[in-house]
């Protein structure tokens, strides 16, 4: 109660002796700090723990995306033209630039991708191919390191 009846988003500082702006979020970190050591103390966390079934945590998303790691480990080594591998990416592992907001995604660079794959212990290949049906143009192949 008492940070909340500090919560005034003008405040009079002491030191300055003017008023000055109180920022709302370090108001929100307070008071849900204050809640949360009253919720260890009377022992909310064990009881809200326990209301936690399978069916809740089915809702939940995934943080590791299966779906683009079991595809990775089934075509290690595989040499495609690298908007293939930049496709797969984005469509199985939901990789994509850093940089895009999110209204709008576009496929991966190599970097980033290279970067993405490397936190799962893969690493990313690319050269430029000079004979045979992908000639002059650059392929990518994902390896285990």
């Amino acid at each position: 109660m008492e940070i909340l009846k500090k919560s005034h988003t003008v405040v009079l500082d002491p030191r300055e002796g003017e008023y000055c702006w109180r920022k709302r979020a370090t108001l929100q970190a307070r008071v849900e700090r204050v809640f949360l050591l009253q919720m260890l103390e009377q022992g909310y966390q064990t009881e809200l723990l326990k209301k936690i079934d399978e069916s809740l945590l089915a809702k939940v998303e995934r943080l590791d995306p299966p779906l683009l790691l079991a595809y990775l480990d089934a075509h290690l080594n595989e040499e495609r033209y690298y908007e293939d591998w930049q496709k797969i990416f984005f469509e199985l592992g939901h990789i994509y630039n850093k940089a895009d907001g999110h209204a709008e995604k576009s496929l991966p660079s190599y970097t980033f991708a290279r970067q993405w794959l490397q936190h799962y212990g893969y690493d990313l290949q690319k050269r430029r191919v000079t004979s045979g049906e992908l000639r002059n143009k650059n392929v990518w192949w994902v390896t285990k390191q």
